[in-house]
């Protein structure tokens, strides 16, 4: 009996030691400006110094902590180990001690203006690509999975931070700023590209020449709490030198983006894109973008495309800037064929334009027809030119219950364009100060693409 259960518990000991051989001891590791690759890691003063060196080191379950500094020439390229759903691969900043860059979890305001003011390298770990045309990427993680970013400022790539094909993975307060080349266009922030169930949590991206945040053909992404900021002094002044779209979903299904701000700040001749969806030869569709906001940008909440629809809009608000010169806001846009998509709850104040609807020639000329979506329980006050201005051809779309309070005009039909305009209704709505509810107008030019 005695001899039996002894047999048992060798049996349950070796079972144990089998476990944690297979599991492994997760690790702690250390990356200084100052350190030395030849060192072990294992704290802050036996550091390593290049993060080429962690990524060939690291197992799932270990974490590295990157120590305050300017970090150049050194871009981090992760492609050799996957973490896993129990044992993530974490990269962690910090100023002092592990923890201390660490953000509370709470819910971002985006109603509340906001001020921009980059960190410096002394107190947040800092990637500079030092805009060097063979510094394509910052951060990189290519074709991995659950890996984990958190406390880090990239700045000076080409694209900032990059995923390709990377799965399950976890970004949260990361700043990526002022990613460009020698090419007038050609600078992203953070991109997504064919990278699917990714958590981007309080994202802090600032004049990224291009896009600041971009999700191309991914799918199932949440992108919460962020912040995307464009036109700030110092910005290159061009058509084309500024952020263009601040954040974009490209191509793509069933992403979630809630509680961002998009805002611009003048002091370039780009009035950018906000937030929203673009799609052509590829379906964009069931991605939900609510509780967000949009400050100075031309072109607010939109749905381009008419492989584009059956996507939501719900409780997002455009504020206009009446002080930016020669600046004409357009709230939530459908245009070039998007259709069926539907804007529920949504609110804008000083726009030129509430509501748009048109076609541009991006698509291989004029023709494409906005049908068919919906825009409910809208609200716009203090509207500068229309609360709806058609452009082109636009059929069936219902505008349910809306509230006007402040407008020259509540419907603005351009015709000296051509197109149809049939079956659209509008019903339910409260009209408070709006002096005409119909009208032609023949000299507005068409809104550039």
């Amino acid at each position: 009996m005695l001899c039996h259960l002894i047999q048992k518990l060798l049996g349950l000991t070796g079972l144990l030691v089998l476990l944690i051989s297979l599991l492994g001891a997760s690790q702690s590791y250390y990356i200084t400006t100052t350190g030395d690759d030849n060192n072990s890691g294992l704290s802050e003063a036996e550091a390593w110094q290049t993060f080429s060196h962690a990524v060939e080191v690291v197992q799932p379950g270990d974490t590295v902590y990157i120590k305050a500094g300017l970090y150049t020439d050194n871009p981090m390229y992760l492609y050799k180990t996957s973490g896993t759903r129990l044992h993530p691969i974490r990269f962690i900043g910090y100023l002092h001690v592990p923890g201390d860059l660490d953000l509370p979890n709470e819910v971002y305001n985006p109603h509340k203006p906001a001020t921009v003011s980059l960190p410096d390298a002394a107190s947040f770990p800092t990637i500079d690509g030092e805009f060097q045309n063979n510094s394509y990427s910052g951060i990189e993680i290519h074709q991995l999975n659950y890996i984990e970013l958190s406390n880090l400022h990239v700045t000076g790539y080409q694209s900032n931070i990059t995923l390709y094909q990377a799965h399950f993975n976890q970004l949260d307060n990361l700043i990526v700023s002022k990613a460009r080349d020698t090419l007038v266009y050609n600078g992203f922030g953070l991109r997504l590209t064919l990278s699917n169930y990714n958590t981007l949590n309080h994202i802090y991206a600032v004049s990224n020449q291009g896009e600041n945040i971009s999700l191309v053909s991914s799918h199932y992404n949440m992108l919460e709490n962020c912040q995307s900021h464009g036109g700030l002094p110092g910005d290159d002044a061009g058509l084309d030198d500024g952020t263009d779209y601040y954040i974009v979903i490209t191509k793509s299904h069933s992403n979630t983006i809630r509680n961002c701000l998009a805002q611009r700040h003048s002091g370039i001749q780009h009035g950018g894109h906000g937030i929203g969806i673009k799609s052509k030869g590829v379906d964009s569709y069931d991605n939900i973008i609510m509780n967000s906001v949009i400050r100075g940008t031309s072109k607010g909440f939109y749905v381009n495309h008419q492989q584009s629809y059956n996507n939501l809009f719900i409780n997002d608000t455009v504020y206009g800037d009446p002080t930016i010169a020669n600046l004409i806001t357009r709230g939530f846009i459908a245009r070039d064929g998007a259709h069926d998509n539907l804007f529920k709850g949504c609110r804008g104040d000083k726009l030129d334009f509430g509501i748009n609807l048109y076609d541009s020639p991006e698509d291989g000329g004029f023709g494409q027809e906005e049908n068919n979506n919906m825009f409910a329980y809208c609200t716009f006050t203090e509207t500068l030119q229309s609360v709806i201005l058609f452009e082109h051809s636009a059929n069936n779309n219902l505008f349910e219950s809306l509230q006007a309070d402040g407008a020259p005009r509540l419907v603005t039909i351009n015709k000296s364009v051509q197109g149809r305009w049939e079956n659209n209704l509008l019903r339910n709505s409260q009209l408070n100060n709006v002096d005409n509810i119909g009208d032609l107008w023949f000299n507005v030019s068409s809104p550039s693409p």
